[in-house]
């Protein structure tokens, strides 16, 4: 049992370290724009009925004031996600099997095509609920995958996923994500 637990701790910090490197691997300049700050609160209650209230400023995107954690609490049950927690304002993370975790990044000030791959990463074009979006094979490892869906010109979300082993089950969940938080995204 203690190798377990020091296996599966080992495993979701390796998780957490790969999505923060994530996080800032998608990192680019914004764009400039006319920001008038509006504050909204939002509370969620994840699978295991904890409640949590976040704050978020907005500046006239409407992917700004979306709520990372609110999406991904709406589609838990499809996917018996658990432990969501907030990254930050603009991120959101759960467990989606034992062996998978996943992350959903708001990008509300980049373009699909601001999306950097890593070096050995396998990027390939797609598209998600008929929007434009980008399949990252080897996002950070040889086991981890993210999809990049464009939301406007100018916005996008991500959805990375790391599997202990799999790059498969890392692909399957991303993508199967991304498709459940689609919907729930403005138009």
């Amino acid at each position: 049992m203690r190798v377990h637990l020091i296996r599966t701790a080992t495993a979701r910090t390796t998780a957490s370290l790969l999505l923060v490197g994530l996080a800032l691997v998608s990192c680019s300049d914004g764009e400039a724009g006319d920001a008038s700050p509006v504050s909204t609160t939002t509370t969620t209650t994840d699978a295991g009925g904890a409640t949590s209230s976040t704050s978020k400023q907005a500046s006239g995107n409407a992917l700004e004031s979306i709520d990372p954690c609110e999406v991904l609490n709406s589609v838990a049950s499809q996917f018996n996600l658990t432990r969501i927690e907030e990254g930050d304002s603009d991120s959101c993370a759960a467990d989606y099997s034992k062996t998978v975790t996943v992350q959903f990044d708001i990008h509300a000030d980049r373009r699909l095509a601001d999306y950097r791959p890593e070096p050995t990463s396998e990027l390939s074009d797609t598209s998600v609920g008929g929007r434009k979006a980008k399949l990252v094979k080897k996002a950070l490892t040889s086991s981890s995958c993210a999809v990049a869906v464009e939301v406007s010109a100018t916005s996008r979300f991500d959805v990375f996923a790391s599997a202990n082993a799999s790059l498969d089950e890392a692909c399957d969940a991303a993508t199967k994500v991304a498709a459940a938080v689609e919907p729930k995204l403005p138009k």
